[in-house]
């Protein structure tokens, strides 16, 4: 597989450097901050071990002495005395102690606890500590009873060991005009533990303990960003082997796939990374099978859909071509006028009309609904349009035998069910008496002469194929010179809006009667455009068919 290195190598990379990065970071805090409590501890306890080294140097009883001494500030008690030559070979003790441990200085005062707080928050320039020894003075016995400020940060820790009786727990770090130093306090009591006589204090420099957290910061944080980034490092080529190349290889082939989209991957089946990047590329192979499957299914769909179309077109055409489409229908024929339309919801229908004539003073008028919609309905239509107009051109002028006859002929083999709506009248042209069979269909509409239109209304039979031997009432009308019949199937009231609202009939009268056109094309045509508008933008429900009829009567002359 190619090995490409886009933003995802470079993103994990980036990411991986910078978490790294982080916790080398995190880990030099965490153990800079450990080496320096652990640091100051052993500091703490070295002062400490110093300052009982030092209360060996002296009795109680001496330091009473001393410290008495010092609160009377008399020291010519004790100049070119034999005590001096004493006091000043504890001083030498205590000053080669301190020498010998590199210490900044080691102190004997007394103070009281009252005097740290009474002076809490005043200037530095009070002076509370009175001092017994001091190593850092040239001349020792120049110290005994002097006094020195106290750094009103330190007062309370100060205050707390004459307090307590105990070493403070919390060690006393200043850094001042004696450098940056860690003090330790230990009291001296009296000789049966009773009150503290004075106080030694230890001054451990912490310029070494500096130099040595500056030393472990360095080494720790390079060892730590070393040790990690080599981690990084085998992490990054690890997860670029086994994730971020396999992932930018299944991208990779996707797209390849995308641009061709006709043949399956042979590298995806090649990761082996045992988890779940192995499953995705699996499932991609997979699913490169289905697009592949899918996209011939439709190339297949599409044909098949185009060959039906191609054959719907024709049965499009073969239908239409079956119904009379030529006007004027009777050119020879004065006596009346006749114009249809049908307009199917689908590429074919189930509504059908026909006019033909069954002898020189008989013509018949037909139009039919077939239920059901699409190749079924047409198919239904076709045979009952053929046996409708077969039996009527035998020379049979009775409706109700004709829809006696077709209707068993229909019921025979009607697995589907299907059935048809007709109106089927046959009107004598000599006189313009007509007889009619309505076996379910809508109620026609006439115009007299001058007048307006109205729907004739009376009792249907059942419509043809619902079962066998149904018999059929006729109806006798009669038309005049200049009168207009109009009938039509249920797609014309039927029709819907997007509100679900009907056209209805009484809407379909009241454009009959706005029409203002002088031929029957022209009066269909204005009933179409009623309904196109009423419907909208909804879809067309029902194939939707109309018949307009004329009578002129009988030396008619156009």
């Amino acid at each position: 597989m190619k090995r490409i290195h886009g933003k995802l190598a470079r993103r994990v990379t980036v990411g991986f450097i910078l978490a790294g990065i982080i916790l080398g970071l995190i880990t030099v805090l965490t153990s800079y901050q450990s080496f320096y409590t652990s640091i100051s501890r052993q500091y703490q306890e070295t002062a400490y071990m110093v300052a009982d080294t030092v209360s060996t140097y002296i009795t109680v009883d001496d330091l009473e002495y001393y410290v008495k001494i010092a609160k009377s500030q008399d020291m010519d008690k004790i100049r070119e005395t034999e005590e001096s030559k004493k006091y000043l070979a504890i001083w030498q003790k205590i000053e080669n102690l301190r020498t010998s441990m590199q210490l900044n200085d080691i102190y004997i005062v007394y103070y009281t606890a009252e005097e740290m707080r009474a002076y809490d928050g005043v200037k530095e320039d009070w002076q509370p500590l009175h001092y017994v020894f001091d190593c850092l003075p040239a001349e020792a016995d120049g110290w005994l009873g002097a006094t020195t400020s106290m750094n009103p940060k330190n007062r309370e820790l100060f205050a707390e060991v004459p307090e307590t009786g105990q070493k403070q727990k919390k060690p006393i770090i200043s850094n001042g005009d004696f450098g940056y130093n860690m003090t330790g306090l230990r009291p001296v009591t009296e000789r049966d533990g009773g009150d503290v006589i004075a106080i030694i204090g230890v001054e451990i420099p912490m310029r070494r303990l500096q130099s040595e957290m500056r030393m472990f910061a360095i080494r720790t944080f390079g060892i730590t960003i070393l040790g990690i980034m080599l981690i990084m490092i085998l992490i990054v080529s690890h997860l670029n082997k086994s994730v971020v190349l396999p992932v930018i290889g299944i991208a990779e082939e996707v797209k390849i796939f995308g641009e061709t989209g006709n043949k399956v991957s042979e590298e995806l089946p090649k990761i082996k990374t045992g988890d779940e990047i192995e499953m995705l590329a699996k499932s991609i192979v997979d699913m490169e099978h289905g697009i592949i499957a899918y996209v011939d299914d439709i190339a297949r769909v599409t044909a098949e859909k185009e060959r039906i179309g191609t054959e719907l077109q024709v049965a499009t055409q073969i239908q239409a071509d079956m119904l009379p489409q030529i006007f004027p229908a009777f050119p020879g024929r004065d006596e009346f006028d006749v114009y249809a339309i049908m307009d199917p919801a689908k590429e074919v229908g189930g509504d059908f009309y026909d006019f033909f004539l069954v002898d020189d003073d008989h013509l018949a008028l037909v139009i039919a609904d077939v239920s059901g919609k699409g190749v079924p309905a047409a198919l239904f239509m076709v045979i009952a349009k053929t046996l409708i107009k077969n039996k009527a051109q035998t020379g049979v002028v009775s409706p109700s035998v004709i829809c006696e006859e077709v209707n068993n002929q229909l019921c025979e083999g009607n697995e589907a069910a299907l059935f048809v709506t007709v109106w089927l009248a046959i009107l004598e042209i000599s006189t313009g008496k007509g007889i009619a069979a309505n076996a379910g269909h809508e109620d026609p509409a006439l115009r007299r002469k001058d007048g307006t239109w109205e729907l004739v209304s009376y009792d249907h039979d059942l419509p043809l194929a619902t079962m066998e031997e149904l018999p059929f009432e006729e109806h006798e009308f009669q038309l005049y010179p200049g009168d207009t019949l109009y009938v039509y199937t249920d797609g014309v009231p039927e029709a819907t809006n997007a509100s679900d609202e009907l056209y209805g009939t009484d809407r379909m009268v009241e454009c009959l009667n706005r029409s203002q056109s002088t031929t029957l094309k022209g009066l269909l045509d204005d009933v179409c455009e009623d309904v196109a508008k009423f419907v909208g933008d909804a879809q067309q429900f029902d194939d939707m068919t109309m018949l307009g009829f004329y009578y002129d009567g009988p030396g008619a002359v156009k």
